[in-house]
């Protein structure tokens, strides 16, 4: 497996190598980029190739508005959110944003992850979500 994972970043690096950034913000019908695939493969190396190509992916919302960086929190990738948080702009997110991305770390038991976000926005503590 960690030979295939190798050959999927190699072969990544090198197409986007060939690419122009705004090709690597294009969303497909499902309103994804190629950034919100390379958090659900859970490889960061791409994510990072990715990133160093077009450094406002983060910012870019995919299907039902979720930032890639929620994305990694909902699957529990905890190496891509500690890579996703170091590159995403918080200016980009909204108080019902990090109430969402606090609830997704926990349940995802990243508590660490949940720790510093407590750390950096205490106030989140005691916010509630649209459930309630």
């Amino acid at each position: 497996m960690l030979q295939q994972g190798a050959k999927q970043v190699k072969f990544v690096e090198e197409l986007v190598k060939l690419m122009d950034p705004s090709e690597l913000a294009i969303k497909n019908k499902y309103e994804n980029t190629a950034l919100c695939f390379a958090v659900v493969s859970g490889i960061k190396r791409i994510a990072e190739v990715m990133v160093a190509k077009n450094n406002d992916l983060p910012m870019i919302r995919g299907s039902n508005g979720v930032t890639p960086l929620h994305i990694a929190a909902l699957l529990g990738y905890r190496d891509m959110v500690w890579y996703l948080s170091s590159v995403t702009d918080s200016q980009y997110l909204t108080k019902e944003d990090h109430v969402a991305l606090l609830l997704a770390t926990i349940s995802s038991d990243l508590f660490d992850i949940a720790l510093k976000i407590l750390e950096h926005k205490p106030e989140l503590a005691i916010e509630r979500d649209p459930n309630g």
